[in-house]
């Protein structure tokens, strides 16, 4: 009986990465990563007349190259030039790279033994970073509906962009939060003054908004969907139009809006944006407002 042949899978962290200015190391191997040429330009700020550094830079081979005989003399001159210092080579072809440039919203849904979560959160660069953020959140200061461990259901991006009280002014936005509160109290009758379940956390809305802007007789249609934490319905429609006419405000003119619908979203909490931000300084280095 033939014997089977065990099949071998090669995996990510099988390929040897070499860094590396030498030409015997580079001649029959790929590049693992773009050759990228950088420099330094510098221009005159107009307005204060200062010297202002612009770093440039260009690709001047892309991953996945191989190196023959006919490139590896012009890898080498770019190197000789001082265009390149190295290059990073492989044996396999490199056939594609996970981009995570850019950082986008997220919904992560969490549960426990008997109850889910689903938390906004305004940055990350992957599901699995926005799923990390909301846990590093939960461990430390708990999430609402949550009790005990839990698993990571699902982390997903989303085109819906929350307005958080800080874009309302606090001040606004507390005021009539507190106003409504004390509506709702003044309707319950118990001893503590407890309100019914749904308005005991943070309550977020679903808003769709279709804006219009006329430039020289015609009309342009854009929509935006948003999410808006308050008490009631009703309060989620004033702090959108109050946002609408903000941006009226920064433009200098007014526009023409309707809000097209408003539902209660399918969300439980939202990651506070400072504490967003001092995460993704800590993992990429960098914040990055959203």
């Amino acid at each position: 009986m033939e014997e089977k042949k065990e099949e071998k899978w090669l995996m990510p962290d099988d390929i040897k990465v070499t860094e590396t200015n030498k030409p015997e190391e580079m001649l029959h191997k790929y590049l693992a990563e773009k050759a990228v040429k950088k420099w330094t330009e510098n221009f005159i700020d107009q307005d204060t007349g200062e010297k202002v550094p612009v770093e440039r830079h260009e690709v001047i081979f892309d991953r996945g190259t191989y190196i023959d005989e006919s490139l590896l003399p012009k890898i080498m001159f770019s190197i000789q030039s001082e265009e390149l210092k190295t290059v990073k080579v492989c044996e396999n072809k490199p056939l594609v790279k996970r981009d995570n440039m850019n950082v986008r919203r997220y919904i992560v849904k969490l549960a426990d033994a008997s109850h889910n979560c689903n938390v906004y959160t305004t940055r990350a660069k992957t599901p699995e970073d926005a799923a990390q953020m909301v846990c590093d959140y939960y461990t430390i200061y708990g999430l609402p509906t949550l009790l005990g461990n839990f698993s990571v259901i699902d982390s997903s991006t989303t085109g819906l962009r929350l307005l958080y009280k800080e874009e309302f002014g606090e001040k606004y936005w507390d005021e009539m939060y507190k106003k409504r509160h004390e509506v709702l109290e003044g309707k319950v009758y118990n001893a503590d003054r407890v309100l019914p379940p749904p308005f005991q956390n943070d309550r977020f809305f679903k808003v769709s908004v279709c804006l219009w802007d006329e430039a020289e007789g015609k009309y342009s249609k854009s929509t935006g969907n948003y999410i808006i934490p308050a008490l009631t319905l009703v309060d989620a429609v004033r702090l959108m139009r109050h946002h609408l006419n903000e941006m009226d405000s920064r433009r200098g003119r007014d526009g023409i809006n309707d809000i097209t619908s408003i539902s209660k979203a399918n969300i439980d909490f939202a990651i506070p944006q400072s504490y967003a931000e001092a995460w993704c300084e800590k993992k990429y280095g960098e914040s990055n407002d959203y």
